[in-house]
Parts: C-alpha cells; structure tokens; sequence
C-alpha cells in the first residue's frame, strides 16, 4: 500500500494473518507474518519493477506483476518473478479461481515443487 493506492501480486496467495503454523521446535509462529517477512526480504533483495495487469475499482486494488534483474548473485542476468520467488521459496501460495483452478498456471507448477520439497512453510504443520 502506497498512500491510498493498495497492490496486489496477481495470482498470488499469501497465509492470512491470525493464521499458524508449528515449527520443528513446537513453537508456533504467524503463518501471514512469515509471507509477510518474505515478501519484504525480497523486495528489499531484488527492487523489481511492477506493472499493473487488472484493477479493482470497488475495492481500490491494483493487481500487479513484479519482475527483477538481479545484477549478482546466483540470479545475475536472469529475470525473476516475484511471485514465482515467493511461491518457490514456500512463502506464497498459487491463488485459485472459483472452480479450484489456478489463476496463473505457472505458479501451481512452482507451489507443488516447493510442497514437495518442503520448502518455506511446507516444511511445518499449518493450522
């Protein structure tokens, strides 16, 4: 959210805040706090540039699609999708349209990888 304009990274889903999971320790944390954290790291890591691909007038989102052009690292000259990171890394989720089919294909395929391998959140117990 900026000023009065809020954001949404389209076809992402992130754990709602309230929302908990147990880590290998038993302790339990919030599950919204963690995507929240990521998201950020990320941001702060990559500043990608977003575009927005759909607006909602009634609820005064912009649905955007973010990208970076890491220049170190193990990314350096690739181009990286914010909301493939955040999935990939277990910290997002693919969103679903009514039906139960994903919104943007590409991030189910990158959600069922980081589920199997346990990645992010998937390596805990969600509530």
């Amino acid at each position: 959210m900026t000023g009065e304009k809020r954001y949404k990274l389209y076809g992402l889903r992130s754990c709602e805040r309230g929302r908990t999971f147990t880590n290998a320790s038993g302790i339990q944390h919030d599950c919204g706090e963690a995507s929240l954290a990521m998201l950020v790291s990320l941001i702060r890591d990559l500043s990608p540039v977003c575009t927005e691909v759909a607006r909602d007038e009634k609820a005064a989102i912009s649905h955007v699609v973010c990208l970076a052009l890491p220049d170190k690292g193990a990314g350096k000259g690739s181009r990286l999708d914010l909301g493939t990171a955040l999935i990939s890394s277990g910290f997002g989720f693919a969103a679903r349209d009514g039906s139960g089919q994903p919104i943007h294909r590409d991030y189910a395929v990158a959600e069922e990888v980081a589920k199997r391998n346990r990645a992010g959140l998937w390596a805990y117990r969600f509530q």
